[in-house]
């Protein structure tokens, strides 16, 4: 199984992407984190078997994207998450950036649509969890 983790700060992206996922069939009860450090922190005392799918916004005060990325290298079982970038930025220094950190499976610009989930799901690394 594949848990979703939408983070994002704005609450009215969250609630648009919350009702993608559920409608897309991607998860019916995805979680939804304000910021990064609150997302990892709750991976992280997650267990070792259990598979996460973050859907993650770049540009948040607290912890950034970024800085979650960087925290998620230092735990043990960072095979088992799976990040998506969902964004509002088209800077290419920022997809080439995003890109380099090895959870990264796809870079996806804001809003979030039912097709937009639907090609989530079929990404390789993680279609396994949906079929």
């Amino acid at each position: 199984m594949l848990k979703t983790l939408i983070v994002d700060d704005d609450e009215v992206v969250i609630l648009i992407h919350t009702q993608m996922v559920k409608m897309s069939g991607m998860d019916n009860n995805p979680l939804t984190f304000l910021n990064g450090k609150t997302a990892f922190d709750y991976i992280n005392q997650a267990k070792n078997d259990e598979n996460f799918l973050v859907l993650l916004d770049l540009n948040m005060p607290v912890w950034s994207g970024w800085d979650f990325l960087n925290a998620l290298n230092t735990i043990k079982f960072k095979n088992n998450v799976f990040v998506v970038i969902v964004t509002s930025s088209v800077d290419k220094v920022d997809y080439d950036r995003a890109m380099k950190y090895e959870q990264v499976i796809d870079y996806i610009e804001k809003s979030l649509s039912i097709d937009k989930c639907k090609k989530i799901m079929s990404l390789a690394d993680i279609e396994k969890f949906y079929n």
